[in-house]
């Protein structure tokens, strides 16, 4: 409280003399001096306004600001509480509500910014892509419910593989039923594009194509450098597998529409920490491969989103950093104990998001009338929803693969 008085008496001298003695300069520049020692700073955050300082704190060193780097820490779904998703949930609907504009001004600018990234998909430059993307949706997230705390939520579904469908993901209260359909509950109730409703159309039966992640995170742990991770991640370890078990908006660059995206991606890319994190100081985990400029992004370099994981998090972007990344452990949950098999090669994965044929790969539990079936189902309703990528912004729907 001394401190407090102190500086309020200097600020009131102060302006009195900025005030009653303009004329002179000698004056006014003591006034001046002092007013500024009365304002000098005190140790917090810079608000959640999207500028180079969002929501970095900072202390103070003779008056002036020193920023540190936002920690951004985010945590798996099951961890979310219901007024935790409850805050979310508002949150992402109410941008969705926001005025169009370009990205990235509302929800359906950052649909619209992935439904044409296709130099993003199926190369090095993947990963970063959308790890940028995501710290920029967090960013405006955070802006828009002046919450620097609020992060993306990820769903390690390969812990719950062989019963993901049972998932409390697919709840009222989360991100909708899965069904066949239009959503019409959870976070994107009712939601459209256009003239067109956000829609899945789930392969239930499909589940033990993916990997549980014990196996999934001991295989990534051996990659040897980028590219090969890079591979696994978005080829070989469930990535296109999950997108077209969901189906519908979600088995298509269109991806974006349904919120899940978000939940899904956020995964990817904490697969990809767990790579850096594991292999922490060696130089290979701030590679790229053959990463350029970013797809979209004309004036970012891809290497600028990869970085190093230095004590817990990750520095982004890499040369002028602000935010510090890093995802909480998620708590252990047992795979079910009905997995037909809890791993899988690329090709495997990749030949079920075409939705080619692969017997061989089902379990016992499975029944494989009724997958042909679907298959056979997912293959005629992508040649009835195929069109071309115009300027509009209309989707382009490949058949029966998420790239």
């Amino acid at each position: 409280s001394g401190v407090h008085f102190f500086g309020l008496a200097h600020l009131t001298f102060g302006s009195r003399v900025l005030q009653g003695l303009s004329n002179n300069s000698s004056t006014m520049r003591i006034g001046a001096a002092l007013l500024g020692f009365a304002l000098a700073c005190e140790p917090g955050f810079h608000p959640a306004d999207g500028s180079d300082f969002h929501c970095r704190p900072f202390q103070c060193a003779n008056g002036e600001k020193q920023f540190g780097l936002q920690q951004r820490v985010r945590r798996e779904i099951h961890e979310f509480t219901d007024p935790d998703f409850s805050q979310f949930k508002d949150t992402v609907r109410a941008f969705k509500e926001r005025p169009s504009g370009e990205y990235p001004a509302n929800y359906d600018a950052f649909a619209h910014h992935h439904l044409h990234s296709h130099e993003a998909h199926r190369h090095d430059e993947f990963l970063p892509y959308h790890r940028k993307l995501l710290l920029d949706f967090e960013t405006r997230l955070q802006m828009l419910a002046s919450n620097c705390s609020l992060t993306l939520p990820f769903w390690n579904w390969a812990m719950e593989t062989g019963d993901y469908h049972k998932s409390v993901v697919w709840t009222a209260e989360r991100y909708g039923t899965l069904k066949r359909g239009c959503i019409t509950d959870g976070l994107a109730a009712d939601w459209h594009s256009g003239d067109q409703c956000v829609w899945r159309d789930p392969a239930r039966y499909l589940d033990n194509v993916l990997p549980t992640w014990d196996f999934a995170s001991k295989r990534i742990a051996r990659a040897s450098d980028y590219s090969e991770v890079r591979d696994l991640i978005e080829e070989g370890l469930g990535h296109n597998s999950m997108h077209c078990m969901v189906h519908g908006d979600f088995c298509a660059l269109t991806s974006t529409r349904d919120p899940l995206f978000w939940l899904h991606h956020a995964f990817v890319d904490r697969e990809w920490y767990f790579w850096q994190e594991h292999r922490k100081g060696e130089k290979v985990t701030g590679e790229c491969g053959s990463c350029n400029i970013l797809s979209n992004f004309s004036d970012s370099e891809a290497t600028r989103w990869v970085g190093m994981v230095q004590d817990d998090c990750v520095p982004l972007p890499s040369d002028t950093p602000t935010v510090c990344l890093s995802y909480q452990q998620e708590a252990h949950r047992e795979p079910s104990a009905q997995l037909g098999h809890p791993r899988s090669s690329a090709r495997g994965y990749r030949q079920f998001c075409r939705c080619e044929n692969q017997d061989e790969r089902w379990g016992d539990t499975t029944d494989l009338h009724e997958v042909k079936r679907q298959q056979q189902a997912h293959r005629e309703a992508a040649r009835q929803l195929q069109v071309d990528v115009r300027h509009d912004g209309e989707a382009t729907m490949l058949t029966g693969h998420h790239h």
